[in-house]
């Protein structure tokens, strides 16, 4: 499964979280929750700092947090290398 910034949003809105919501549980900043969701890969972190808050966010909605740091990261290293 590719996990990107719409399936997490899906996944999110299934749990009848706002992004508010998870922003405060997880400690991830609302903009970048939301450019997460949006797949800004341009406005993102660092890859450092955007493993740890993937794996963050992915314990909060339940899912793989390895699974998804993988497949997200996947598509921000290859946007990266577009650029």
């Amino acid at each position: 499964v590719e996990i990107n910034g719409s399936l997490l949003k899906q996944v999110r809105m299934a749990r009848a979280l706002t992004v508010a919501q998870l922003a405060e549980r997880t400690r991830i900043g609302l903009k970048h929750l939301e450019n997460l969701e949006a797949d800004k890969y341009d406005v993102l972190p660092a890859t450092v700092y955007l493993r740890g808050m993937l794996m963050s966010l992915a314990r909060e909605l339940g899912l793989d947090g390895i699974a998804v740091c993988k497949s997200y990261l996947s598509f921000v290293d290859a946007h990266r290398a577009k650029h």
